[in-house]
């Protein structure tokens, strides 16, 4: 298909250099033989200042203003003639090219999810597959294969030594320090056996508040230790204008969310994060609904967010659309998708409750 779509835009090519400039000069001569000879001036033009040049001689040299007024009109009338017949092409070729690099991108992603299958099958045990020549790494967290190239056997130009310098501390730097130090937390404060009938207690925190150190600990282990994040990505400086959503079952904090205010309308939904015990038991979905229900309660009309790739269908199913194509993100793919609010009244008592509401704890206050 790539082939054939190069020969057509070959073919374009020639078709607009060579046979349109005489098609174009012919039905030109049978209105306005001005505006074909401006037609062949063009053509031999070899810069836009030559190009200026001779559009504007029609008006500083043509004694005849009423076969000036024609050739301008004449030559307009077949220029947009012809913009419109290559953007036409254009959109064509453009069209056969997507649906070629969907169908790559498709093939791509299934031969990852083959190997992801073999694994879950136990038919390839191992995370580190090792070849003749090459080696494939399986993750979890989010399901991807990472092909590995032996720097080693790469030809000098293709080598690339990266090297980072500190100069000195940054206010991201300060600031995530400060969470580490202030809200420390030990690996014991979260516990790796769930319940087997877990009830979820949900609350909005702040980043002052005392239990925002196990947002902080499950945010760590989820995306700094797990899926490889910066911290600085992470903890961007951004927490303390956020509200923040924390879940436990039982006295075990077990998931967390932020939401982030851009507007008196629209709120960004961050960090959602459920520790690994806790994964498969529909936790992250309560999480998201007893939010969205909150969110719709304080006015909010759209809710903004950047999906994980595998876990699209998890916000599909709670009502939000894809918007744009797919975009890394910290080197995980990302899908942008947004919720409109399905005007939910806001009196307390309609607003079903997912999750219990943990007392003591701060009600959602939007404010930008």
């Amino acid at each position: 298909m790539l082939s054939g779509s190069r020969g057509l835009l070959a073919l374009s090519l020639r078709v607009v250099r060579m046979a349109y400039p005489s098609l174009i000069e012919q039905s030109l001569l049978h209105t306005s033989q001005l505006a074909a000879q401006l037609w062949q001036q063009l053509q031999a033009a070899t810069t836009p200042d030559d190009e200026t040049a001779i559009l504007e001689s029609l008006w500083q040299v043509q004694a005849d203003q009423e076969a000036a007024i024609d050739a301008q009109a004449e030559l307009a009338d077949q220029l947009d003639a012809e913009i419109q017949a290559i953007q036409a092409r254009l959109a064509h070729l453009t069209a056969q090219h997507q649906a070629a690099l969907s169908q790559l991108q498709r093939w791509r992603s299934g031969l990852d999810h083959a190997l992801l299958a073999a694994h879950e099958q136990g038919l390839l045990p191992d995370r580190q597959l090792v070849g003749q020549h090459r080696t494939i790494t399986i993750r979890d967290n989010p399901p991807s294969c990472e092909v590995l190239v032996a720097v080693e056997a790469l030809p000098t130009a293709y080598r690339t030594v990266e090297t980072k310098t500190v100069l000195k501390p940054n206010k991201q730097a300060c600031y995530i320090l400060y969470l580490m130090t202030q809200f420390a937390v030990t690996d014991a404060g979260i516990d790796t056996n769930p319940l087997a009938n877990p009830t979820l207690t949900i609350a909005w925190i702040s980043a002052d508040h005392p239990d925002f150190a196990h947002a902080v600990a499950i945010r760590q282990q989820v995306f700094q230790q797990e899926q490889g994040v910066d911290a600085a990505l992470d903890f961007d400086g951004r927490d303390r204008t956020a509200h923040h959503l924390l879940a436990w079952v039982g006295a075990t904090p077990i998931g967390t969310a932020r939401i982030r205010p851009l507007d008196s309308h629209t709120v960004k939904l961050e960090r959602l994060a459920v520790i690994p015990a806790y994964r498969g038991r529909g936790m992250a979905s309560q999480m998201m609904r007893w939010a969205l229900q909150h969110l719709d309660r304080a006015g909010v009309e759209t809710v903004l967010l950047h999906a994980q790739m595998y876990v699209q269908d998890l916000y599909l199913k709670l009502g939000f659309e894809p918007i744009g194509t797919p975009f890394e993100e910290a080197g995980i793919p990302h899908r942008k998708m947004q919720r409109r609010s399905p005007g939910t009244s806001r009196m307390e008592s309609d607003v079903p409750q997912t999750g219990v509401t943990k007392s003591g704890y701060a009600s959602l206050c939007l404010t930008v």
